[in-house]
């Protein structure tokens, strides 16, 4: 019940979110959402297939945020679209060392790193689409 609610909602924001105009970018963060989820999901059912499936989704979604369209904000000299392409390597680099450490049975470690990810796509969120 609360993942409907949470898919509703972000998928509500995204729709209704400033600069977003595109279908695809739209359905390439809702499949980034259930990538997120399904990584969650691995973590309580304790199961490295669905942690590992999760993350190889978010790793190659992440390699096609440098197609969206980007503006700059009102600041001269920030760079929006090389902040956001810096950023979803980052995650995807976070994202395959958070596998290898739930592979190796570093669950601690691996949920940090989990909310290390969402940290950083929340942070380029409020940066990049004003929220």
């Amino acid at each position: 019940m609360k993942k409907i609610l949470m898919m509703s909602v972000v998928a509500s924001a995204l729709l209704f979110a400033e600069g977003v105009v595109d279908r695809e970018n739209i359905n390439i963060m809702h499949d980034l959402e259930v990538a997120t989820a399904t990584i969650q999901k691995g973590f309580l059912y304790n199961n490295k297939a669905v942690v590992a499936n999760g993350v190889k989704d978010m790793m190659k979604l992440s390699e096609t945020i440098e197609a969206f369209e980007i503006h700059n904000n009102t600041k001269k000299d920030f760079d929006a679209k090389k902040y956001a392409i810096d950023e979803a390597k980052s995650i995807a680099t976070l994202a395959e060392t958070l596998l290898k450490q739930f592979e190796e049975g570093k669950k601690d470690e691996s949920t940090r790193t989990y909310s290390t990810i969402l940290n950083k796509c929340i942070a380029c969120h409020r940066i990049i689409r004003k929220w």
